[in-house]
């Protein structure tokens, strides 16, 4: 019992004592504004009764209506991360071991490539909880060329021209729990139901065929005395330039013992023009190289030889330790 001016009163709680009638709100108060007033009117009526029709409210109810505002939850649906490690082998040689995929990245036509994916399953989540309790299956595929394969990612692929591959994963989930408004009522209407993620999908490897330069120290060329060559790590059309004025290298070679001339071999037509230049004299261009046609160079492990262009530059003299500026020009 509580006293009040000396008078012992009974205390009872606001949610114990229900509304008699409607209230009329003339002017905005808490979280109702003008624009909640009755359609024409001046006011707003709230009335006695929950959303049954039938159930009076209580006094706490009539505050909280007046004074909080309820707000459905975001919902986040469900999701995947990928992770993806690669392998790449010429034969029985590993030259890539299990390496993250983070960058898309060149291999060489032949080599044989494989996925090692790692699917993350996210439940989702409900702005006010609880917590969803969608679980999920996973899964992955390997891409070529954007579209979907029947070869699973841990088998892989040799690489082939024009191949570049992916993986792509999602996840089949089921339906979620009810959701809470930001008043703790259930908002049934906004829980998750059981579906498939968006894919995401991994950087690429794409096959490229390399290009090859180097000092040689016999004029011979064969595919196989090219491949002794420096080969690239991408394609030619990396490292073109096209500023006729531009005598910065596309690469430097240092000249060895023995070397009659330098070599350059590219896919056919990927390079218009190369130069010699003197990086040790502001790049002065030292020489033309001269092109020879007919040749052809196999990819990694032996795979089918394509047509190259290659270029030789014999100078008169070629003296050890000599650096030589290569320049690619794509005119």
């Amino acid at each position: 019992m509580n006293k009040i001016k000396g008078k012992q009163i009974e205390s009872v709680d606001l949610d114990q004592v229900l509304m008699e009638s409607d209230l009329v709100v003339t002017s905005a108060v808490g979280a109702i504004t003008s624009a909640d007033f009755d359609s024409g009117k001046t006011y707003k009526t709230i009335s006695r009764f929950k959303a049954d029709g039938v159930t009076p409210k209580t006094i706490q109810e009539l505050l909280q209506e007046i004074f909080t505002k309820d707000n459905n939850p975001t919902v986040t649906n469900p999701s995947v991360s990928l992770s993806t490690k690669y392998t790449s082998k010429a034969g029985s040689t590993t030259l890539v071991d299990n390496a993250n995929l983070t960058a898309d990245v060149y291999r060489e036509v032949g080599e044989q490539v494989v996925f090692n994916p790692t699917v993350t399953f996210n439940a989702g989540s409900y702005q006010f909880g609880p917590a969803t309790g969608c679980s999920g299956t996973t899964s992955s595929k390997m891409l070529n060329k954007g579209a979907a394969t029947n070869i699973a990612p841990s088998t892989g692929k040799i690489l082939e021209d024009g191949d570049y591959l992916q993986v792509s994963a999602n996840a089949t989930y089921t339906a979620g729990a009810t959701p809470k408004t930001q008043l703790g009522n259930n908002a049934t209407a906004l829980a998750i139901v059981a579906g498939t993620t968006p894919s995401v999908t991994s950087k690429k490897v794409t096959a490229y065929r390399k290009y090859f330069y180097g000092g040689s120290n016999t004029s011979e060329i064969t595919s196989a005395v090219i491949r002794k060559l420096t080969g690239s790590t991408a394609p030619a059309s990396t490292i073109l330039r096209s500023a006729e004025n531009d005598n910065s290298p596309s690469h430097i070679i240092t000249v060895q013992d023995g070397d009659k001339c330098v070599i350059v071999a590219a896919p056919k037509d990927a390079v218009k023009t190369l130069r010699a230049t003197q990086p040790d004299s502001l790049n002065a261009v030292i020489g033309s190289f001269s092109k020879k046609d007919g040749f052809s160079v196999e990819g990694a492990n032996g795979a089918e030889a394509v047509a190259y262009d290659v270029w030789v530059w014999q100078p008169a003299e070629l003296p050890a330790g000599m650096r030589v500026g290569i320049q690619f020009l794509n005119k």
